[in-house]
């Protein structure tokens, strides 16, 4: 049995690693990873510009004195990459 999982884990696997070279790559550069870039002050001046809810804003906020990990994250998740 567990071999048997295995040999098909491993199967899964290859072929889930072969299909992600298929997969079309997001293009980067949108106004939100931008700004990341950009550094803090960027961000800020993106923050402040934004048309959303005040949770969104405060959550902008936050990404914006964070790591540039944490700021993009907040950009793709909100669509904005």
């Amino acid at each position: 049995m567990l071999k048997m999982l295995f040999k098909v884990t491993t199967t899964f696997l290859l072929i889930l690693s072969i299909a992600i070279l298929f997969v079309p790559r997001v293009v980067h550069g949108g106004p939100c990873t931008a700004a990341c870039d950009g550094g803090t002050k960027s961000m800020e001046a993106f923050c402040r510009g934004l048309a959303a809810t005040a949770q969104i804003k405060a959550l902008c906020w936050a990404a914006c004195y964070g790591s540039n990990a944490a700021c993009k994250g907040f950009c793709y998740a909100r669509g904005w990459n």
